[in-house]
């Protein structure tokens, strides 16, 4: 595994840290749409195939409304276009809350 894709998984980890302790330390993070950016991207970046992302989105995130199917699509795109251009993992967090994917519903599957 790269060290880029380590550090990717490292942030992740680091991410979802951060969500559980904003949420009280309670068992569901404050939004399921960052969750789902987090299990696409990396699938993304596994398989390059955007088109097969959006159905594995469809498919394993139907219980998020279509606002947030959307959010989840958009901020994946974004995160994975930066990934490739290079940015550092700070720069793709600040993006990650500026798109607002780490404060949509939840979803309870």
């Amino acid at each position: 595994m790269s060290n880029s894709l380590k550090i990717v998984f490292a942030l992740c980890a680091l991410l979802s840290a951060k969500a559980l302790a904003s949420n009280g330390g309670g068992m569901k993070p404050p939004g399921d749409v960052f969750s789902c950016v987090q299990a696409s991207r990396n699938y993304l970046i596994g398989t390059k195939d955007v088109k097969a992302t959006f159905l594995k989105i469809n498919k394993e995130w139907a219980c998020l409304s279509d606002e947030d199917l959307t959010l989840c699509k958009e901020t994946t795109l974004m995160v994975f276009d930066m990934y490739k251009k290079g940015f550092s993992n700070k720069s793709i967090q600040n993006a990650i809350y500026s798109k607002g994917a780490w404060t949509a519903g939840i979803c309870n599957k």
